[in-house]
């Protein structure tokens, strides 16, 4: 499998990867985890596996869909006062949320 790097954007196998230096304090509570760190001695930054042919973005995309599809129905019964409909709630305003900061807005 393929990694890139998220700093200088070079791709290297897992075997070339180096372990990532100070994992705590750069990778984040919840986020997706790294792969390893560039072996590029001007870089060091954080690689993540590749997903060529983009399932996992795909599968992500539908999940985001199908759950804004239910919160909608959910508004137009009325909301249903239940912790899954709460949790559904707070995921998707994560989502959204998470979403804003990468576009950067």
């Amino acid at each position: 499998m393929r990694h890139r790097c998220d700093n200088c954007g070079r791709h290297w196998d897992q075997c070339e990867l180096q372990a990532i230096k100070n994992y705590f304090q750069r990778v984040e509570p919840g986020s997706i985890v790294p792969s390893g760190q560039c072996p590029d001695k001007d870089c060091g930054a954080l690689c993540y596996p590749l997903d060529p042919c983009g399932v996992n973005r795909r599968r992500a995309e539908k999940m985001f869909s199908i759950l804004t599809e239910l919160l909608e129905w959910d508004a137009q019964m009325g909301h249903f006062d239940s912790p899954v409909w709460h949790h559904a709630r707070a995921l998707l305003n994560s989502i959204r949320d998470e979403s804003d900061k990468l576009r950067g807005e």
